[in-house]
């Protein structure tokens, strides 16, 4: 099977570097061990082809269409190769064909009249939901499994999909299982399909959807070969508000990404703050006559206090919902071992109250409660399928009071969502279906998890480099990538953006994640075009001053650290910056003198008393670096495990050896310190108190001898 894996790998590598005659040495591999597929000879007309131009270029002739004939061959090889890849997931039985009895094609002539006459027959009062939703489940599937798209089939599936006369369901399943069926196997037939029904539907959920199937079909591996891609993104980018959907995706699809972290959030901090205010006196106001109810009061005031904090904590929930955030999936995780969820397409169905496998869920009174709750939870569809099943479970047990202000009252949770757009809205509860989709459904793992790959950041899409012009949603997009740690998604997006911008913020995006990351080299570069570009931006001077010092050039540092401070001079910061220059150029009067005066203004800032260590230890004053690096010591949980490695190396210079490695293995059990190292390279501050190498090797084995 791995090998399988492998040589399926190697074809698509080869194809995309246009290399045809390995990809059908490696396609005749498989075929041969598969004559029951029936697709020799197809193969062998691809072979013959090729060795046709193989010959003709041979004997020199000479052909204008070599070029093109070549890139159409690589097509076709591209087609049949999709065509192995279907019949290798059939034979794993990644393709379910309890449906799709003999002939796995979809007939859309045939599927358009069924699906018409079902919602024909709902729209009469007379549906047959049982059949209708089968019907629904056929679709899906056929079109996941579809092998291959012809013009003709994506014209007629384009025609159904914007027809009226079939219900909006159907067609987002629709769009659904194209998408699905699109992320492993590129297919641009299905590609265009998906941008012309987001150009032309009037459907927000029908164009959210067929949106996202868009922007997660491109595949930059496959650019030299289908070229086109580049061409249909070009022709989208004039639909009115298009770049603001696409980067409302973006953002959204990075949302998703981090629901985990979010849920562990709101698990770890804010829900136990929550349920220690929910423990709080009944709230009775009344005016207080008796002096002995006095602590009643006080009592009361505490619950007051509890219920303000609850609040607070409710609020900050409903802040990150309001900007996206998916804070419900760790609550709805454990609720989809429902039988209705064994189905696939049922995670993709749009919820509806008349679903067939909900039968028996509504009953008495919660017909009514499940109505109202529906219109007013923000949830997505999977976790409203989700809901109603945990519903029913416990409806016996919710106080009748309750019961009536649910089945007869005007519902209104979660206020401030209602000024959110309805597009908005509409792809927040998509992706979040196609997280939970990915992340918890078993039978996902026979797809591309889009989360799991980089379909999840097409903003770095070759295709769409032509958004470049939307120079404030690339910055914008940067900042969140840095702001969340997730450089190696900002390092692809910097990669294909970088060389076609020269927008001033996103270089300084750049700057700082390359900073961040340790890329002095590359920071530097940046932060001198934006010191060319705004000399008096002392933002970027500091940057550069940064990374000036970070390789070793002090003096360089200095001078930048200066200009800093004429922009900035009440920022004593700047101020110590430039001192921690001195000491490292050697200015050791200037700068103890400069530490001085920062330390008795700044006591208690804990930066400038280590600056201040420091600067008497290199400057062989080490009986003073010892007092001071006390000082920080007593800082507690401000400290370092670097503190007690200096505080180590001054004892140690000052004589107190014993002492002095008390610390360092103290330095070595906070961190993974490689202490050894650590010491070897402080050897200018050793060459300056004449510390042999023997005594240094021997010093180390004593802590050695301690760890």
């Amino acid at each position: 099977m791995e090998n399988k894996r492998n040589i399926i790998s190697d074809i698509k590598l080869a194809i995309s570097h246009s290399r045809p005659l390995q990809a059908l040495d490696d396609l005749e591999s498989i075929v041969n061990n598969h004559m029951a597929w029936g697709i020799s000879d197809k193969l062998e007309n691809l072979k013959n082809h090729y060795q046709l131009m193989c010959k003709s270029v041979s004997q020199g002739m000479k052909d204008p269409k070599l070029d093109d004939n070549f890139n159409y061959l690589l097509k076709d090889i591209y087609s049949f190769f999709t065509l192995v890849k279907w019949h290798l997931r059939k034979e794993r039985n990644q393709i379910s064909m309890l449906v799709l009895g003999e002939n796995p094609y979809f007939d859309a002539d045939y599927y358009r009249k069924l699906l018409e006459d079902c919602h024909a027959d709902e729209l009469l009062g007379t549906p047959d939901y049982k059949t209708y939703q089968k019907l629904r489940d056929e679709v899906f599937n056929i079109l996941i499994n579809q092998p291959s798209w012809t013009t003709e089939l994506t014209s007629k599936v384009y025609n159904m999909l914007m027809s009226e006369t079939i219900d909006t369901k159907d067609k987002q399943i629709m769009v659904s299982a194209i998408m699905l069926s699109s992320l492993g196997t590129f297919d641009f037939k299905k590609l265009n399909l998906m941008q012309n029904v987001y150009a032309n539907t009037s459907d927000v959920d029908l164009q959210q959807r067929a949106l996202v199937g868009w922007a997660l079909s491109f595949d930059d591996d496959l650019m030299n070969i289908f070229p086109e891609q580049l061409e249909l993104a070009a022709e989208i980018m004039g639909v009115e508000e298009f770049a603001q959907d696409l980067f409302s995706l973006q953002i959204q699809l990075l949302l998703c990404m981090n629901a985990q972290q979010d849920n562990k959030m709101i698990r770890d901090e804010i829900l136990p703050s929550m349920m220690q205010n929910m423990k709080m006196p009944t709230l009775d106001i009344k005016v207080i006559e008796d002096p002995e109810e006095i602590e009643d009061f006080l009592e009361r005031e505490v619950a007051e206090e509890k219920l303000e904090e609850l609040q607070d904590s409710a609020e900050k929930m409903m802040e990150m919902q309001k900007k996206g955030a998916d804070i419900y999936f760790e609550g709805f995780a454990s609720m989809k071992n429902y039988p209705f969820f064994s189905t696939v397409s049922n995670w993709f169905c749009p919820f509806y109250f008349e679903h067939p496998e909900m039968e028996g869920v509504y009953k008495g009174e919660s017909v009514e409660i499940a109505k109202q709750l529906s219109n007013a939870m923000p949830f997505c569809d999977s976790d409203k399928y989700s809901f109603m099943f945990t519903l029913n479970m416990v409806i016996d047990k919710i106080p009748k009071n309750v019961i009536d202000i649910l089945s007869h009252g005007d519902v209104k949770l979660f206020s401030g969502l209602e000024n959110i757009a309805q597009n908005t809205i509409s792809l927040r509860n998509y992706l979040q279906d196609l997280y939970r989709f990915f992340k918890i459904c078993p039978m996902s793992k026979r797809f591309v998890d889009i989360f799991d790959n980089k379909k999840y950041l097409p903003f770095a899409n070759q295709a769409l480099m032509l958004m470049s012009q939307q120079s404030d949603m690339y910055v914008a997009l940067a900042k969140m990538l840095l702001n969340k740690n997730r450089y190696s998604d900002l390092e692809k997006l910097i990669s294909v953006h970088a060389p076609i911008t020269d927008d001033t913020s996103f270089i300084a995006v750049a700057a700082k994640y390359y900073q961040t990351t340790g890329n002095s080299l590359k920071a530097e570069m940046c932060y001198r075009i934006l010191y060319q570009r705004c000399p008096d931006n002392s933002s970027y001077l500091s940057g550069l001053a940064r990374c000036c010092f970070s390789m070793e050039e002090y003096i360089e540092a200095k001078k930048l650290y200066l200009k800093v401070a004429d922009l900035r001079p009440d920022d004593y910061k700047v101020q110590l910056n430039v001192a921690i220059c001195m000491t490292y150029t050697e200015e050791y009067a200037a700068a103890i003198k400069l530490l001085a005066k920062l330390y008795y203004e700044h006591t208690d800032d804990i930066d400038v008393v280590r600056a201040f260590a420091w600067a008497y230890l290199a400057s062989n004053n080490a009986e003073q670096a010892v007092k001071k690096y006390a000082e920080v010591l007593k800082q507690g949980k401000s400290i370092k495990s670097d503190d007690n490695f200096h505080m180590g190396l001054a004892l140690w210079m000052d004589g107190n050896v014993s002492n002095a490695i008390d610390y360092f293995v103290e330095a070595s059990s906070d961190s993974e310190t490689d202490i050894e190292k650590a010491i070897r390279k402080e050897e200018d501050i050793l060459y300056k108190y004449h510390i042999s190498d023997v005594q240094t090797q021997i010093v180390i084995d004593l802590i050695r001898q301690r760890l």
